[in-house]
């Protein structure tokens, strides 16, 4: 009679132990899940500031020169030899404004975006910083080389 009691005590513990176990693994998947899906998030939304930045760069502005519009690349290293357009425009306050424009235009900053920062600096000093809405400890950006040496950043940044 003993002994029964001793094994059926044994299979209730080792029950119990499964089950916890089984517990235990539907929560490790549960958290599992929800890590990539916040992942996938976070490539997306990099992705999508990497696109931006690019576009931005091959978009047209209002500079002419010899050959035509500049895109805002080109308007950037012109900006930063202190060159006008042919108009006699400042590259400079027309790259600010252009800038300000399209940002504002494809970044609001009253939804999940709390805020942005884009900057252009040379090796030497900061063309041009553009901050919109709050900084906060949550962001995601995307820095690119551009010009003839390579040595013009664009770092553009967005806060959540």
């Amino acid at each position: 009679m003993k002994f029964k009691l001793k094994n059926k005590k044994a299979q209730e513990e080792l029950a119990g132990f499964a089950l916890i176990i089984v517990i235990v693994a539907i929560v490790l998947l549960v958290f599992l899940g929800l890590s990539i899906g916040k992942t996938k998030e976070t490539n997306l939304e990099s992705e999508k500031i990497n696109n931006f930045v690019n576009v931005v760069l091959q978009s047209t502005s209002d500079c002419k020169d010899e050959y035509g519009y500049l895109t805002i690349r080109k308007l950037i290293q012109k900006c930063e030899e202190n060159e006008n357009c042919i108009a006699g425009q400042n590259s400079c306050e027309l790259l600010e404004t252009t800038l300000e424009e399209i940002s504002e235009s494809a970044w609001l900053t009253n939804t999940q975006i709390k805020g942005y920062e884009l900057s252009i600096n040379s090796e030497k000093n900061e063309i041009l910083l553009i901050i919109q809405g709050n900084k906060t400890e949550n962001s995601l950006g995307s820095r690119e080389y551009i010009g003839k040496s390579g040595k013009l950043l664009i770092s553009f940044n967005t806060y959540y």
